[in-house]
């Protein structure tokens, strides 16, 4: 093998070599050939000179005792036959079609048929006498230097590619030594160890083909390890970041990326500072870090609220951030529903208890004031009575029940709320107009109803007495507008709140619960309906559905 890789070596050597003296004869005969073609045209430029039109002959014999290579040709402008030639040619042929005489002044390289070799010629006019004047030598003029060239060249060659072998054969053992420390030292990495030095190549070859083969099985079960981990990582539904005992992140997921809208190339080997901004979380994670007591706690993303759960393996952290949004929320509305529910049961029910109390204990006797007590305890009964059940209807909505969809005309449901709230019409002098267009919606018939009811109810409520309220379905969109008290802009944005009331006197004398609205915003979610309220104060109000076919 050894011997293989030094003829090896010697062939390129020597390919090397060739190459460089085929580029070198081509250089030289270019330049000899421009060399030639500059002594041509210099020989013409002389010829020119001396030419005078009747000194023919003496033009020849001066140049052809100068070097017999050179052939000076004079040639007749109009029938471009030969007048006269160094070498005392004459033919009949037409001699103007030939390449030096359209191209005068160029150089041009051809056979000649005449002299049966390959010529240089070259040609200028001399318009006073009415001749050409072409000069011309042998190609093969330079052929000897190129030829001497070569010669040099190849024996030049043999003595560099024999001292070339002559300093390979030693230095190629040596060479081998490093290849065979690297291969037993890869072998030790595979955990592999045995081996024996080589001297072949192809031994050494073999060896390695075998190392790479078992470093690519082994790396391949380690990437696919790999892989596993960081698919179950990344399957997660919770934020994962892994920091060492330096601070700094070594492991995020997918999660974690997308939740700080960040590369992992961008917080990998960062400080955790960079990925946790929250100062609390930042102390509990140094806590850990640094071995004290340390506790998980809520932190906010944006809109959103992340349980921060903080675990301390060896040396390591680990946090899992797990969206606690909907829950948190869940918590703040129970709270603010419950504690709303109870100030808003706890007015009627102490107005209740208070008149009962009054004729119990006979603080009141007279049957009219007993009568107007009774009158009074059975409004808020009614009253607190219309908050559970709206609370229940509430309650009902978000439960999220299946529910009985059908289609349902709409127009139908609005007059028979219409019909429903006839009296409290009457009782207000309330004119109501009505412009349906048919339309049929796949709906519950209980929401609609309750859609329809609540925003009509409260047109009634709170208008002005003799006042009106117009009623529209077109193109999708059912339209109810009031002549009533109206909403303040700042009052716009909450009137769709639980027991939220702009005007809480006047909602406790007319019966408001401050649900209606909470209630007609749920129905309009549940079916991705578009609610728009506009209103202005003392002006009215109008509410606008538009019902998604």
């Amino acid at each position: 093998m050894r011997k293989r890789l030094i003829i090896t070596n010697a062939i390129m050597v020597f390919l090397s070599m060739l190459i460089l003296l085929s580029i070198s004869v081509y250089t030289i005969s270019n330049v000899n050939y421009n060399n030639k073609s500059k002594e041509l045209k210099n020989y013409l430029w002389l010829v020119e000179e001396i030419y005078v039109g009747d000194n023919t002959s003496e033009v020849i014999h001066i140049f052809s005792e100068t070097d017999k290579n050179i052939r000076i040709t004079f040639i007749d402008v109009k029938t471009g036959m030969i007048i006269a030639d160094t070498n005392g040619i004459t033919d009949s042929d037409d001699h103007s079609n030939r390449l030096e005489i359209k191209s005068l002044g160029k150089v041009f390289k051809r056979y000649s048929n005449t002299l049966k070799i390959d010529m240089m010629y070259v040609a200028a006019i001399n318009e006073a006498n009415g001749v050409y004047i072409r000069i011309s030598i042998p190609s093969s003029s330079i052929t000897p230097v190129v030829e001497n060239y070569i010669v040099v060249g190849l024996v030049s060659m043999l003595l560099i590619l024999g001292i070339s072998l002559s300093i390979m054969w030693p230095i190629n053992k040596e060479v081998l030594k490093p290849l065979n420390e690297v291969v037993y030292k890869m072998r030790l990495i595979t955990g592999n160890p045995d081996f024996t030095n080589s001297d072949s190549i192809e031994e050494i070859s073999y060896n390695i083909d075998q190392i790479s083969d078992l470093l690519k099985s082994q790396i391949g079960e380690t990437m696919r390890e790999k892989e596993k981990v960081e698919y179950v990582i990344n399957s997660i539904s919770q934020g994962m970041i892994v920091i060492d005992s330096t601070e700094k992140i070594i492991m995020v997921n997918d999660y974690v990326s997308s939740l700080l809208k960040v590369s992992k190339s961008a917080i990998i080997d960062k400080n955790y500072i960079y990925a946790i901004r929250d100062v609390s979380l930042q102390e509990e994670v140094r806590k850990a870090l640094t071995g004290q007591e340390f506790k998980s706690l809520d932190i906010h993303v944006g809109k959103n609220t992340y349980y921060a759960s903080i675990t301390k393996v060896e040396n390591k952290v680990i946090l899992l951030l797990s969206d606690v949004t909907t829950f948190r929320n869940i918590e703040i509305m129970k709270r603010e529903f419950f504690a709303n529910a109870s100030h808003e049961l706890k007015s009627p029910l102490t107005s209740i208890i208070g008149y009962q109390q009054m004729i119990n204990e006979g603080i009141i006797e007279d049957v009219e004031e007993i009568k107007s007590a009774t009158t009074k305890t059975i409004r808020e009964a009614n009253r607190m009575n219309n908050i559970i059940i709206e609370m229940l209807e509430l309650s009902k909505l978000e439960s999220n029940l299946n529910f009985n969809i059908e289609e349902i005309q709409v127009s139908a449901i609005v007059n028979e709320v219409i019909s429903s709230l006839e009296p409290k019409i009457k009782e207000k002098n309330i004119t109501i107009t009505t412009n349906l267009d048919p339309l049929n919606v796949n709906i519950s018939n209980d929401h609609l109803f309750m859609l329809v009811k609540n925003i009509v109810d409260n047109a009634i409520k709170y208008n002005i007495e003799n006042g009106s309220v117009d009623i529209s379905l077109k193109n999708n969109i059912l339209s109810i507008k009031d002549t009533g008290i109206g909403i303040s802009s700042k009052d716009q944005s909450r009137v769709f709140e639980r027991f939220y009331r702009v005007d809480k006197a006047k909602s406790k004398e007319s019966g408001g619960t401050g649900l209606g609205l909470a209630i007609v915003k749920h129905i309009c979610n549940i079916y991705n309906y578009d609610l728009e309220l506009t209103s202005s104060l003392n002006k009215g109000t109008a509410i606008k559905i538009r019902f998604v076919k």
